[in-house]
C-alpha cells in the first residue's frame, strides 16, 4: 500500500487504536505531549549544559543529546527534568510498585 510505504520511509506506522470514539484524540493527545516534553527538554539542556552535563556518564553529551532527539526514544529521567525546568514546573515523581 502506498501509504504503508510512505509512513515507513518516515519511520512510522498504521496503529489500531480500538473502535471507542475519542481513541483518536486521545491517541494524538498523547503522542504530542510525549513528544513537545522531549523536544523542550533536549532544548533546555542545549541550552543549559552546565545544570546537566555530569549527570551523564554512560557516553557523551553530544551523543546524549543526540540519542535523545531522535524519534521513538523514552523520555529519560533527565529530559523530563529538563522539560520541567523549562516550564519552570516543579517535578513530581511517583513510583508504582
Amino acid at each position: 500500500m502506498l501509504l504503508q510505504s510512505r509512513l515507513a520511509e518516515c519511520g512510522l506506522s498504521i496503529q489500531d487504536v480500538g473502535g471507542a470514539g475519542d481513541c483518536f484524540l486521545e491517541q494524538y493527545l498523547i503522542n504530542c505531549v510525549v513528544n513537545l516534553t522531549i523536544i523542550c527538554g533536549v532544548q533546555y539542556m542545549r541550552a543549559n549544559p552546565d545544570r546537566f552535563i555530569e549527570s551523564i556518564i554512560e557516553h557523551s553529551w553530544a551523543r546524549c543529546l543526540a540519542n535523545m532527539s531522535q524519534q521513538g526514544i523514552w523520555a529519560e529521567l533527565i529530559v523530563i527534568q529538563a522539560a520541567a525546568d523549562s516550564f519552570h514546573l516543579k517535578q513530581t515523581l511517583f513510583f508504582v510498585t
